[in-house]
């Protein structure tokens, strides 16, 4: 995506108080206009706190979650690879959208172009790296998103860890829409061990997604309601 793409989508965002450098901004509106292209359904959310971190950027489809990390010209990779681990509890795609600077640029043996290889640390092993800006036909820097539904059997996210995301009051809003009965003297973790062995796995992550679909945030695309039956 180009700079000028970047400046002339920000020209049409409402104007409001940007923390941050430019360059990291230049880098997130870049990546909320992709996002809007290849997830037209996805409520995009800034500033998610998953397990005492704050994810740059999240886009919640209804069932599934996917986090990215910017790390613009400015910033340094001192946190990334600890992010990342946290994020990986959460978010069934997680990936580092970073500056041109993080990356080392190859030219290919087998086809015309190159490609662009991750300077920094290791990463876990689901955790994609984006290049920005990005080189057209990068197989390695490339900005790609995993098809609907395989990420979810390939990589399952644990209940309890999904659940964490969730306030109280949306644990039990979503406990009680499961049939359960929930006593009031219950604590977040009495929700957390009832709701893994009630809900099955899509559930839990159906839960998850529309809570944070509707929720109120500080900066985030309007909430998004659903009307979800009843499990029994």
């Amino acid at each position: 995506m180009s700079a000028v793409d970047v400046v002339a989508a920000t020209a049409e965002t409402p104007a409001r108080v940007r923390r941050g450098s430019a360059a990291e901004w230049e880098i997130r509106d870049a990546l909320v206009l992709y996002l809007r292209a290849h997830l037209p359904q996805a409520r995009i959310i800034h500033e998610l706190v998953c397990g005492g971190r704050r994810v740059d950027v999240a886009a919640v489809e209804p069932e599934r979650i996917l986090l990215f990390e910017i790390k613009s010209e400015k910033d340094t990779l001192d946190r990334v690879e600890a992010q990342t681990k946290a994020f990986a509890l959460y978010g069934h795609f997680v990936a580092v959208v970073a500056a041109a600077k993080w990356f080392e640029t190859q030219q290919s043996s087998y086809f015309p172009g190159s490609y662009s290889v991750w300077k920094g640390p290791d990463l876990p092993w689901s955790t994609k790296t984006w290049r920005y800006p990005e080189i057209p036909g990068d197989t390695r820097g490339g900005w790609k998103l995993p098809g609907r539904g395989r990420e979810d059997r390939s990589k399952p996210l644990a209940s309890p860890d999904l659940l964490e995301l969730l306030w109280n009051s949306e644990l039990r809003t979503e406990a009680a829409r499961a049939g359960m009965r929930v006593p009031s003297r219950w604590t977040r973790c009495d929700l957390f061990h009832a709701m893994s062995w009630e809900m099955a796995g899509r559930d839990v992550t159906r839960a998850v997604c529309r809570q944070l679909r509707s929720r109120p945030f500080v900066e985030a695309d309007p909430p998004i309601e659903e009307v979800a039956p009843c499990l029994v």
